[in-house]
């Protein structure tokens, strides 16, 4: 897969290039996973690397800055702005602990994010992308989100998740 840049400056691009880098990286291996466990035999061209606010105004309309299409993962590698997302979910409602992991919403579970939009090509789902998504979508997204929890998240991070989530 081809490594794009999509940043307006210079500053940004050498802010994230050593986390684009190590998420690089580690996504061949997951990668190498998914090709020879779950069906994974047509990698998108590239992942187009870019901010919170391109990825959501000007490469697409969708408010959250990781999505997948035939072609290309769009992917922002600012924690910031994964932790503001998310912290807006809450909607001001009084959530301490679900708060407190997104406030510290870690390096390792952004890669889960990239992980899962590269889960979106594996050939174990039945819509493809000009499908409309609309007969499968919610099996897709539930193995999207749970193979690379399952495979790249330690026990004790899987068993946290759970907790916060209110289950024993």
């Amino acid at each position: 897969m081809k490594q794009i840049y999509a940043f307006e400056n210079k500053v940004d691009f050498d802010k994230y290039q050593d986390r684009i880098q190590r998420f690089s990286g580690r996504l061949n291996e997951y990668q190498k996973i998914l090709e020879k466990q779950y069906a994974l035999t047509e990698l998108p061209k590239g992942i187009l690397w870019t901010t919170e606010e391109l990825a959501t105004t000007v490469f697409s309309k969708i408010p959250i800055p990781a999505y997948t299409n035939e072609n290309l993962i769009y992917m922002t590698p600012d924690l910031e702005s994964w932790r503001r997302l998310f912290l807006t979910q809450l909607e001001g409602k009084e959530l301490p602990n679900i708060k407190s992991f997104y406030e510290n919403f870690s390096e390792n579970q952004l890669f889960i994010i990239l992980a899962h939009e590269l889960t979106h090509h594996s050939d174990l789902f039945l819509d493809d992308f000009e499908d409309g998504l609309e007969n499968g979508i919610w099996f897709e997204e539930g193995m999207c989100f749970y193979l690379p929890r399952k495979l790249l998240l330690s026990e004790k991070l899987n068993f946290r998740r759970l907790k916060l989530a209110g289950k024993p």
